[in-house]
């Protein structure tokens, strides 16, 4: 896992997996709507660098959503939260920096490098998890309209269920994300960090 903790890697998977697997699909879905002659000729290095920026482009719109953030589950669990919940007078900016001072300087560094690791693949499961389910009902309203094949529905379902399932069972599994966020908010609060932020 410790590839995933590198910075530049967890963020071009986060942006990559999600945008990529959009691109793909509504490439296929234009190609079943419409017929080859509604396209331009296009040379395949072209055809390639057009669904290259097209992932980029999905996969960075999708994180700057940042949907696994906003879920509540989430939102409740995430130390920076917790802390602004017990001391709404506090500056949002102040907590932040404190406890990410704490959690470079105070967690271990394998502890770091779990929590990276677990934190990239939920971000990842979630967001293909969004992608799949938008898919899926994409697929269904086409299929309604111009009844496009419907041999992706099982395909985006089951990738659906597989992501979403994994996600939550990273996030709520003894030991997992849940665990270690109560974990190190409990620690933050033992901190000298948080003596002065409280101060």
């Amino acid at each position: 896992m410790n590839f995933l903790n590198k910075f530049p890697t967890r963020q071009i998977l986060i942006i990559l997996l999600p945008g990529v697997y959009l691109a793909l699909y509504l490439s296929d879905l234009s190609l079943q709507i419409f017929t080859e002659e509604d396209f331009p000729k296009l040379s395949i290095e072209f055809n390639i660098l057009i669904k290259a920026l097209f992932s980029l482009s999905f996969g960075i719109f999708i994180y700057i959503i940042d949907i696994p953030k906003k879920l509540r589950f989430v939102k409740s669990q995430l130390p920076t939260n917790r802390i602004k919940k017990e001391h709404p007078d506090l500056n949002e900016v102040l907590i932040h920096q404190a406890y990410f001072g704490f959690y470079d300087n105070s967690i271990s560094e394998p502890q770091r490098t779990k929590t990276d690791g677990l934190t990239t693949l939920f971000h990842m499961g979630i967001n293909v998890s969004a992608v799949s389910l938008f898919s899926l009902i994409i697929t269904l309203i086409c299929d309604y309209f111009y009844c496009v094949s419907n041999s992706n529905y099982f395909i985006h379902f089951d990738l659906f269920f597989f992501f979403i399932v994994g996600s939550l069972g990273l996030f709520f599994s003894a030991n997992r994300i849940s665990d270690i966020f109560n974990n190190q908010y409990e620690a933050f609060l033992k901190s000298e960090e948080y003596a002065k932020l409280a101060s």
